[in-house]
């Protein structure tokens, strides 16, 4: 996961303030901070359940991928041009 946080880190670093000079990009830039929040959440999970196996809970991991998916969804398709109905 850290290794995703880094790239999501690189493309706001590089990539946004070439594409904020083109287009309006904050509705990227809102999405990647919904990410960054939820994988960070995750990871916390994931590490809290490492530590304590008894409190494994797969809905709360479920509940964790599924408010990902949209804004993850939108963000691939912005950069990779391709429409995607997740529902």
């Amino acid at each position: 996961m850290k290794l995703f946080s880094y790239f999501l880190c690189a493309q706001e670093a590089l990539v946004f303030p070439f594409l904020t000079q083109k287009m309006d990009f904050a509705p990227e830039k809102e999405a990647h901070e919904v990410i960054h929040k939820d994988i960070s959440d995750l990871e916390a999970l994931l590490n809290a359940f490492k530590a304590d196996h008894t409190k494994f809970e797969p809905s709360q991991i479920k509940e964790l991928l599924e408010q990902l998916k949209e804004p993850l969804v939108g963000v691939v398709s912005v950069f990779s041009g391709i429409v995607v109905d997740y529902n």
